[in-house]
């Protein structure tokens, strides 16, 4: 068994899987979302890389970052929190020392791109479905809390890696970080599980959900807003400096982004678990909109800097929502699987947003048709989550009169609990549904 199972959710030990989760996605997102600030001397560094190319580096690491949520679930059946996470670490000091050496562009997006990448997903799926499991009411701002990590890192990160790069380069800048992988390992030893061992827990097929309409509107949701969650966090500071802001100002920019993305979390998470989380991850979506189609009209460090906070909280308030809508939506036994394959689904977004964005920078000499696709890629998953709302009130109406699980599986909560029983680990929250209006 892995360390203490507290029965009540809420209270108790969970609050020390918060912290856990927290420093976890200091390092994790950190790195992602500081990525910019590498952005333009990387490019200098390879002859023939474009802002494309170089694009794509960032956003493949946090693509396959994502991407692991496809297996996350049954990694943390088998081994739970903490292994996975400790062996992320491990791998992720490995990826950027490599990363470090590397020889042209298409050697960096193979090192840090997919190794590193995958290193924080196996470390990033542990400590977000942890939280997610050890919450009920307070869901929200137990989330909230842990995701703020993010924007810690981000606003860490980003100004230490933009004077590690002028003083040393990119390269040792690299190496200097890789030593915040063990800060990772360290906090991933007090994960803890809270939900039910896999022998407990119903079998779910990504095959067999996509008959769930639910869960396919879910998809629709990560798709469209993963496409623009990285587009302003990759490409601002180059936007910036091409705008006449200097480099040092523009990583300002950035590590402001990470103290927007704090308050977003914070503050959005606290209000879903007063006002619902479907209402406030449309107003998200809205916001992060808004941003994207005004970005092209910005120039000076001033509006940037504010175009940059708008931006961050909005999508700061998605990164932390997002899990808290699917725990929403079922059962606490297939919590890690459905995370998994929806934040994983998001690969097809994320693989896509940051470097179309700058394919189409470099055909057409500027941001705005780029902008434009991302910020209706935005608007387009309001429509989404208010299907899965729509879509979860019938499914829980119909299980009701058919008695039936409303996750799907055609197990009644008599025959659920006899898979409880089996495992001797009966949760009191196991049969938890929450119906809500749009």
């Amino acid at each position: 068994m892995e360390g203490p199972r507290e029965r009540a959710p809420d209270k108790g030990y969970a609050w020390v899987v918060v912290f856990a989760s927290f420093v976890i996605h200091v390092v994790v997102l950190g790195f992602i979302y500081s990525f910019g600030v590498l952005f333009v001397p990387i490019e200098a560094s390879f002859a023939g890389a474009s802002k494309a190319s170089v694009a794509l580096v960032g956003s493949t690491a946090n693509a396959f970052l994502t991407l692991f949520g496809i297996v996350a679930g049954r990694v943390i059946d088998a081994f739970g929190f903490r292994i996975p996470s400790v062996v992320a670490g491990l791998i992720g000091v490995a990826a950027l020392l490599v990363s470090s050496v590397a020889t042209s562009i298409w050697m960096l997006l193979a090192t840090y791109g997919v190794v590193f990448g995958t290193a924080l997903g196996m470390a990033y799926f542990p400590a977000i479905v942890s939280v997610s499991t050890w919450f009920q009411a307070r869901r929200g701002t137990g989330l909230g809390l842990a995701v703020c990590g993010s924007g810690v890192g981000n606003l860490a990160f980003a100004p230490l890696l933009s004077e590690l790069e002028s003083a040393y380069g990119w390269r040792v800048a690299l190496r200097v970080m890789a030593l915040s992988m063990v800060v990772l390992v360290a906090a991933a030893m007090l994960l803890a599980r809270r939900v039910p061992p896999a022998k407990a827990r119903i079998g779910l097929s990504f095959v067999a959900l996509l008959g769930d309409r639910v869960f396919v509107s879910l998809l629709a949701v990560s798709a469209t807003l993963s496409y623009s969650i990285l587009v302003l966090f990759i490409h601002i500071v180059p936007s910036a400096q091409e705008s006449g802001v200097s480099k040092s100002r523009a990583a300002l920019i950035l590590a402001a982004m990470g103290v927007a993305s704090i308050a977003g979390r914070l503050v959005n998470g606290f209000t879903a678990d007063c006002l619902g989380v479907p209402l406030m991850l449309r107003v998200a979506a809205a916001g992060m909109a808004v941003c994207l189609a005004v970005w092209p009209f910005v120039s000076g460090f001033w509006p940037f800097l504010l175009l940059g906070f708008a931006y961050a909280y909005n999508a700061g308030s998605y990164i932390g929502l997002a899990p808290a809508f699917v725990a929403e939506l079922y059962p606490i036994q297939s919590i890690p699987t459905i995370t998994g394959f929806t934040i994983g689904f998001s690969f097809v977004g994320i693989a896509s947003g940051s470097p179309v964005t700058g394919l189409l920078r470099d055909a057409t000499g500027s941001y705005h048709v780029g902008a434009f696709i991302a910020a209706a890629a935005s608007l387009l998953s309001i429509v989404f989550i208010t299907l899965a709302v729509r879509f979860h009130a019938a499914k829980v109406a119909t299980s009701a009169d058919l008695g039936t699980d409303s996750d799907g599986s055609n197990l009644s909560d008599q025959s659920a609990s006899s898979y409880d029983a089996q495992a001797g680990e009966t949760d009191d929250t196991s049969g938890d549904r929450v119906a809500f209006n749009p």
